[in-house]
């Protein structure tokens, strides 16, 4: 489980650079709608890697033996729901 207590760190993979204003304002939705923080640290353990893998998905939670958990953002993933959706699975949302 993510620290609400703590900044969740993430990183854009390079492969997804053409997309960083729209994850940047996913990220925002979830810090102004949440108790939860974000910071761009790609060194940091236990990140978010938001990357352009094939399809959109991600694990549900936090993996924490995981030094990056990916987020993938493939093609035809580049709204913003989308980008909400799959970080929302990252901190531990399910389907309902």
């Amino acid at each position: 489980m993510w620290s609400p207590n703590q900044p969740i760190p993430y990183a854009i993979d390079p492969s997804l650079y053409y997309l960083t204003g729209l994850v940047n304002q996913a990220i925002q939705f979830w810090t102004q709608n949440t108790c939860l923080s974000f910071t761009n640290n790609p060194n940091a353990f236990n990140r978010l890697r938001i990357y352009k893998g094939d399809g959109c998905w991600s694990y549900v939670g936090k993996q924490p033996t995981w030094a990056s958990q990916d987020v993938s953002i493939g093609d035809g993933c580049d709204t913003l729901g989308t980008v909400c959706h799959e970080i929302a699975h990252a901190l531990g949302f399910y389907h309902t």
